[in-house]
């Protein structure tokens, strides 16, 4: 056991690492350029369908409207096969969808202006439809199907079936600032700052939209401030809408959404709806699996065929099933612009699953830690996952407590007033994504650079600053320096290959962390060999055998050395060095890798229900999991308890209220969190990612806990957030069904 972090409602006893402004970038509203306009989408009405006309009302001068045929290139945003329009041109596919932006020098009049611009469209497409277990009227998106065995003739000879199906409904990204791009012209092209997680992609979908090239755009990457994987792509929307202005206009465009706006329009994460059955033996072993997995992708979702290949991937999680089926289609309706959060999807697979099994052994009477080791595949995983259960078992008593609030809650009446108490248990992985972003033929790069006066200048794409603290603490142990001598910089150029990847959540501890490693390797390698400044550049992508870590060595003349006032603003002007001269290749760098690694990890949650307030409360969380190799243990610890949270506000608060014209959406109040205990094990293995580690098995083992005191019939559908009205609900039809 490596250590051991405890949550208390009064105190909270693990340490920050301290942060430095030399490695924190601002937020895009801090740095408003003198003479910007300013600029606000105009959006088609609430209804789908074909693009008549837009009436203008008369503009003052310094005024300007612009629509998709002002676009001189691309009128489209790509990633993939997938495309999303910057403007909508003769069809509006959802409500709300942009087909114009307008700018001004005063906000105000901007706003008002926007009010009585006219969008005539013909209404040809019906309501947004409803997605029901695998059922759905809107037209496929994407499909994807994985089969083994014949699991048709298990389930007619199945001696017991169990059948569950459990609903995810939209989430809405939360974000320290609201979304704001700002594009400046000048005679050397176009610069845009913007929070974005893929400066790469929004520097070339400019480029195409703009017909330029993509030399003179310039991305500055700003302050993301957890951005939960919500800026991915739709930044490169953004950014394009107000490059198109600017690039017209000539002037310095500032577009940015307010709360009501980006709540409305902004994109969600898909409705999701997976269905289980499960056919059991006489002796409860699985003998065949149906998986049926069904998205909303609403009007667009750029990476909606990585998440539907990543949820077939993940949806049997590290369970031995002899015989399956799983399915999984995306479906297009007109709810709007759909995106992921926080991972792949693989959080939704995992949960649901988790809820299935835990419905399983409720239906069966078995203890659930010892149907999940019994069914687990013969791998290195059963063993960790074995020693995970184990000690959270005997740390939080689960087996006694399990037995005692079964059978108290069998003969426990409706119009109890007494607290009525559950236990829930869950397990699972979080996924890393690497893989397959590198199969889709992107690739990461970092550039390290020692100089003379001991300063380090590390090169990526935006990292998080937690790990920029965790990076931070990495060199200090290994070079001995200050940390006021290491300085990140974010670039938007790619050192030349043809595209860099995102920089999603889980990337930067399994790539970037080893990337990071292997350039200090290097570099102490060369220290007392060859004259400083010495740069190394690693990378990750793919080769013909597998997937590539490799270390080369720059050469000084094709690295800018910037002075160390320059390296003060790094944060605010990305400098790049140019790494298309000659490399020289640094033997014993090159590992090859599987397809994916997996965080393993484990909850346990006891739950409280005040009968009479219909307000559950959690007691005690139990959290343990095997991060691999640490690099800095007080950042492990609290990235696991932000996703706790993050978890917990999911299953338990957020929920999109639509009040009036205004929609309303509530996160979960740090007060309110409850106390937690987290454990990390030691193990020798690589750095895993545990950025949200909690998020696919906290709302499983949080509705295990719930359904303990709720008991739920067969077939029953799961929904995920449960809110104290489904609380009250469900317990009304309890009480309903004590009086008969």
């Amino acid at each position: 056991m490596r250590g051991v972090c405890d949550r208390d409602r009064g105190a909270h006893r693990t340490r920050m690492c301290k942060g430095k402004s030399i490695y924190m970038s601002v937020f895009v509203s801090d740095g408003a350029r003198t003479g910007s306009v300013y600029a606000q989408l105009v959006r088609a009405p609430r209804v789908a369908g074909l693009l008549l006309n837009i009436d203008i009302p008369s503009l003052p001068d310094g005024y300007s409207f612009y629509t998709a045929a002002h676009i001189p290139g691309c009128n489209a945003v790509r990633c993939g096969e997938n495309t999303v329009p910057v403007f909508a041109h003769g069809e509006v596919v959802y409500a709300g969808e942009p087909v114009g932006i307008l700018i001004g020098p005063d906000e105000h009049v901007v706003r008002n202006l926007v009010q009585d611009v006219v969008v005539h469209t013909c209404a040809e497409r019906a309501c947004a439809s409803e997605i029901l277990c695998g059922i759905s009227e809107g037209e496929p998106l994407a499909q994807k199907v994985a089969v083994q065995g014949d699991a048709e003739t298990a389930f007619k000879r199945a001696s017991h079936t169990v059948c569950s199906s459990c609903t995810f409904e939209p989430r809405v990204h939360y974000f320290a600032e609201m979304p704001e791009v700002q594009a400046l012209p000048d005679a050397h092209g176009l610069h845009v700052y913007a929070a974005t997680q893929w400066p790469a992609h929004m520097r070339k979908t400019i480029a195409q939209v703009l017909n330029i090239s993509e030399h003179a755009v310039h991305v500055h990457p700003q302050q993301e401030a957890l951005s939960c994987d919500g800026r991915i792509w739709f930044p490169s929307v953004m950014a394009s809408q107000a490059a198109l202005a600017a690039y017209c206009a000539k002037k310095p465009v500032r577009l940015s959404f307010s709360f009501q706006e980006y709540v409305q329009y902004c994109p969600k994460t898909p409705k999701i709806t997976i269905a289980h059955r499960t056919a059991l033996n006489a002796a409860h072993a699985v003998e065949g699996m149906f998986v049926f997995i069904s998205l909303d992708a609403g009007a667009g979702n750029l990476l909606i065929d990585r998440m539907v290949a990543h949820m077939v991937h993940t949806a049997l999680g590290n369970y031995a099933i002899p015989r399956y089926r799983i399915e999984c289609t995306a479906f297009r309706s007109n709810v709007g612009l759909t995106d992921v959060f926080n991972g792949w999807a693989d959080a939704y697979t995992s949960n649901a699953l988790e809820m299935h099994i835990n419905q399983l052994c409720a239906e069966l009477h078995i203890f659930p830690d010892e149907w999940r080791v019994a069914h687990m595949k013969d791998t290195r995983e059963t063993q960790r996952f074995a020693r995970l259960l184990a000690y959270l078992c005997e740390e939080g008593d689960f087996r006694r407590k399990h037995a005692a609030f079964s059978m108290v809650n069998a003969v426990r009446k409706a119009h109890d007033t007494h607290a009525w108490r559950g236990i829930g248990l869950a397990l699972g992985f979080q996924y890393d994504p690497s893989a397959m972003l590198a199969r889709s033929g992107f690739s990461y790069v970092l550039q390290m650079t020692l100089h003379t006066d001991a300063r380090i200048v590390v090169h990526s794409v935006p990292l998080s600053d937690s790990f920029k603290r965790v990076v931070v603490a990495f060199l200090i142990r290994e070079f001995a320096c200050l940390e006021d001598a290491i300085f990140f910089k974010s670039s938007d150029e790619a050192y030349g290959v043809d595209l860099l990847g995102p920089s999603v959540e889980s990337v930067g501890m399994r790539v970037f962390a080893r990337l990071v490693r292997k350039c200090v390797r290097a570099i102490q390698r060369q220290r007392f060999r060859k004259p400083l400044p010495i740069t190394v550049q690693g990378s990750f992508n793919t080769a013909k055998k597998g997937q590539v870590y490799q270390v080369v060595t720059v050469a000084k003349s094709d690295v800018s050395v910037p002075d160390a006032q320059s390296e003060q603003c790094a944060s605010k002007v990305p400098v790049t060095a140019d790494t298309s001269g000659k490399c020289e290749d640094m033997n014993g760098f090159t590992k090859m890798h599987g397809m994916s690694t997996h965080t393993p990890a484990a909850c346990i949650i006891e739950l409280e229900l005040d009968a009479l307030c219909v307000q559950p409360k959690i007691v005690r969380l139990w959290f343990v999991c095997d991060p691999g190799y640490v690099f800095c243990e007080k950042d492990v610890y609290r990235t696991v308890s932000r996703s706790i949270t993050r978890a917990l506000s999911h299953v338990s608060v957020e929920k999109i209220w639509e009040r009036a014209r205004t929609p309303e959406y509530v996160i979960i109040d740090p007060s309110d969190t409850p106390p937690y205990h987290v454990t990390l094990l030691s193990s020798n293995a690589a750095a895993r990612a545990v950025g949200t580690v909690a998020e696919g098995i906290v709302p499983a083992a949080y509705y295990a806990a719930l359904r303990q005191i709720l008991p739920i019939s067969q077939n029953a559908t799961h929904k995920v957030p449960f809110v104290a009205r489904d609380i009250f609900y469900e317990m009304f039809s309890l009480s309903a069904d004590d009086s008969l």
